[in-house]
This record gives structure tokens, sequence and C-alpha cells, in this order.
């Protein structure tokens, strides 16, 4: 009996052994030298699981490919923390995936010049048999092939509605004109969906039906309406039930970033202040002059 506690003792290997509580307690390390037993140092490990996180790659100017790299993550578990990895700058896209520790490099642009830029970091190699993250499973129908939405839209639906449908909602589903010269501001602020026969699942009509999400629609040219601050939006949804390390210290007061709405360097920029979970409004200088005297 050694502190109340029996323990048994595996075979020697080397002068070590492995000491085990027979009540199911943690093992500990022993060393055995002439008859004696020193028990040695332990050292605790904490795991702590993360969605995987992707970085975009994309040529600067390809706004085509930073709207589908958007889309996309709005699709994922996390994936409002993808940065978008600009390759024509390589130590400013060197230090973003060092920054935000990405584990894979999408080619979001189809272009020589993106392929090779990923080639340069064989440490974080594309985890899937082929390029697409929507796939064909046995029966003909697109499955993900990363954890998605649809775990956090049960999970709310499974809280909020189970035993109370007639809840209030707890989302708004934000929509605009595409020709608004604001829409890829309001693409990055509130979040939308790729098509559904891209990716083989309307996750629009998911959250609706779920989530019974509240349609909002902006019209070109009208005032952002305030929405209700107990709803979130598309681009908060895949966030849900996820906390931050407590080990990273980031701003939780939001704050403004003033740019331009066509420029595509101020999107990168504010989408990639927004994936290191800063809170932040984009404010233009098309409304600053629109609101001026």
């Amino acid at each position: 009996m050694i502190f109340g506690y029996v323990f048994e003792f595996d075979q020697d290997v080397g002068g070590h052994a492995i000491v085990v509580d027979s009540y199911g307690g943690y093992p500990f390390p022993f060393q055995k030298t002439n008859g004696i037993v020193r028990f040695m140092h332990t050292v605790s490990i904490n795991l702590r699981y993360r969605p995987i996180r992707f970085g975009w790659c994309v040529r600067t100017g390809d706004v085509a490919a930073l709207r589908r790299a958007v889309k996309l993550s709005f699709t994922m578990w996390g994936g409002r923390f993808n940065p978008i990895i600009p390759v024509d700058d390589p130590a400013l896209g060197d230090a973003l995936i060092r920054l935000f520790r990405v584990d894979a490099l999408a080619p979001t642009s189809d272009h020589e010049d993106v392929r090779t830029f990923i080639k340069k970091y064989k440490h974080l190699p594309w985890p899937f048999m082929g390029d697409e993250l929507f796939v064909e499973d046995m029966r003909g129908e697109k499955r993900p092939r990363v954890v998605d939405i649809s775990h956090p839209i049960e999970k709310l639906h499974e809280e909020h509605y189970r035993n109370n449908p007639n809840r209030n909602p707890v989302i708004d589903l934000v929509r605009w004109d595409a020709e608004d010269p604001l829409a890829d501001v309001l693409l990055l602020s509130f979040g939308a969906m790729p098509d559904a026969n891209e990716v083989g699942i309307d996750y629009s009509h998911l959250v609706r039906l779920r989530l019974n999400g509240v349609p909002v629609v902006i019209a070109n040219g009208a005032d952002i309406p305030t929405l209700d601050v107990l709803r979130m939006t598309l681009a908060r949804l895949n966030t849900a039930f996820l906390r931050r390390h407590y080990v990273i210290k980031s701003r939780d007061d939001p704050g403004f970033y003033i740019g331009m709405a066509d420029d595509f360097n101020d999107l990168v920029s504010f989408w990639n202040l927004r994936a290191a979970d800063i809170n932040l409004f984009f404010w233009t200088h098309v409304i600053l002059s629109a609101s001026a005297p």
C-alpha cells in the first residue's frame, strides 16, 4: 500500500517500468536501481482541437477568387478564421501563413504563380486526394470533406427549437443587389453561401429551415439597416460554439476599418483582420463622402 493505492508493476525494460494504479488512475513513471524505487518527474499535456485552417492562395486583383474563398469559408465550421494569402507578395504571404498557423494551402486562383507559391511549403501538403472540397459519395450526392456548418446548425436547432418550435429566430439572412458598389464589403461583413449547384448543399435553405432565418434585404443604394444584436449572421454562424484559447489575447471591442470598397487589398486586409478574431466594421470612403455636409 503506497499513499492508499495498490500499484501493479509492469515488467522492467532497461531498468525502467510503469507504475499503474489498480483503481484506474494515471500511470506513474519510476526508475528502479539496486532495488530502490525512485519516482520520476511527469509532464502533463493538454490537447485542444480546432477545425482545419486553410490559407486561400490568390493573385492580387483576382476578385472572383476572393469571393469564392470567402463563400467557401462560410460553409466550414471555423471557416471565418481562414486567412487569404496574396501570392504576389511572398514576404506577406509567408508572414500570414506563420501567423495563422494554417494547416493547408488552397489554390483559389487558377494560375501558375499560385501553384509555384504553394510548392514552396512542402510541410503543408494538401490533405485530400483531388482539389475539390465537396465530392460525390456512393449515391452521387456531394458531401463536404471538412467539418461544415451543418453541425453548429443542428446544435443550435436542438438548443433553441427542439422543445419550443415557436422560439424567436437566432439568425438574419442578409441579401443585397449584386450590382451594389458595396457588394463585396457586404459579402465579407454579413456572409453568403456558394451556389447549391456548385457544392451540392443548399446551406441557405438549411439555415432558413432549421434556424428560422430572417430575410433582410438591402436595396442598392439604400442605408444598411441596424440588425438585431441578439441574432447572428452567416458571417458569425461558423464560429458558433468555438472558444478562443485562453492564451490568445485579442481585441474584444469593435473597431472600424477605413478603406475603399472596390480596393482588393483593402478587402483582403479587412477579411484577415476579422479572421484574427478582431471585431471590425468596414467604413468606406463612399459612405464618408455621402454623409459629409
